[in-house]
């Protein structure tokens, strides 16, 4: 057998081996860790009010249209400046200032169908929104009696006796719209233009902004010409009127030509004026 030979160079230090020995039992179970906390409820919302009151007391009676009054009611909570209302009787008016939780300040609108002025709101009338209301007025027509020659200086144009004209019935915001048809009468003349407007007449007089039309006429310097030259319409405005008996009337100039023969007439020609919210 062979020969056992001993180390060399022999280890100056043990070697130590670590022999595992056999697996001991479970631990026991971690606690468990805490739930987080639920969220707080929202708030709940206010409960909403009423749009509607009544009055309190005999305090108030509508003036003329367009004068302000201070009123006394149950609850002004609801209302809005600038909204439209009905109190009972019936009398239409528009909210200016709310003055504290029960007074607030209004104008007298008078729509058609309110109580005459002077009228004594009574007690516990009823108090609620109302939308605005239109209000067509006093359109003016054609006169087939006449016509109304148009030259180059600036003319009311007025069909037989009558002018075309409105007057409005109250300040506030109006649409307004016109149209005029012109005639050549015999007409002979170079290139010419017509301007037709409207134009307040009264309450500082002055044109209406944005409602003036400039319309070219035929060149007919070669011979005499009758005939209908056209319909002219003006640019619907929306009108301002800060006074209650505005007079809208129409004008109209021709330019100036000094070889102008024959005539230009209006023949027809009318104004829509309708209240389309108050002031």
């Amino acid at each position: 057998m062979p020969s056992t030979t001993p180390c060399n160079p022999c280890c100056s230090e043990p070697l130590n081996t670590n022999v595992p020995g056999l697996q001991g039992d479970a631990g026991t179970n971690g606690t468990n860790g805490t739930n987080g906390t639920n969220g707080t409820n929202g708030a709940d919302g206010a409960n909403g009010v009423n749009a509607f009151t009544l009055t309190v007391g005999d305090n108030f009676t509508p003036f003329n249209i367009g004068d302000q009054n201070s009123i006394i009611v149950l609850d002004t909570s609801w209302m809005v400046v600038g909204t439209i209302i009905l109190i009972q009787g019936p009398s239409t008016w528009i909210i200016d200032g709310i003055t504290d939780a029960t007074t607030f300040a209004a104008t007298f609108l008078g729509y058609p169908g309110d109580v005459a002025v002077n009228t004594l709101i009574p007690d516990s009338s009823g108090v609620g929104p109302l939308g605005a209301q239109a209000k067509l007025l006093n359109v003016s027509v054609h006169e087939v009696a006449g016509a109304a020659v148009i030259n180059n200086a600036s003319t009311l144009i007025t069909l037989g006796a009558v002018p075309i004209t409105v007057q409005l019935t109250a300040g506030g915001n109006w649409s307004l719209q016109a149209r005029v048809r012109f005639d050549f009468v015999a007409w002979k003349s170079t290139t010419v233009t017509i301007t037709t407007k409207l134009r307040r007449t009264n309450n500082t007089a002055a044109d209406v902004p944005s409602c003036t039309t400039v319309y070219s006429l035929v060149d007919s310097a070669a011979a005499a010409i009758s005939y209908t030259v056209g319909i002219v319409s003006l640019p619907p405005v929306v009108y301002v009127a800060s006074a209650a008996d505005d007079i809208i009337e129409m004008w109209a100039i021709l330019s100036a030509n000094a070889s102008v023969s024959g005539a230009i007439q209006a023949i027809e020609a009318d104004i829509v004026a309708m209240q389309i919210e108050p002031a």
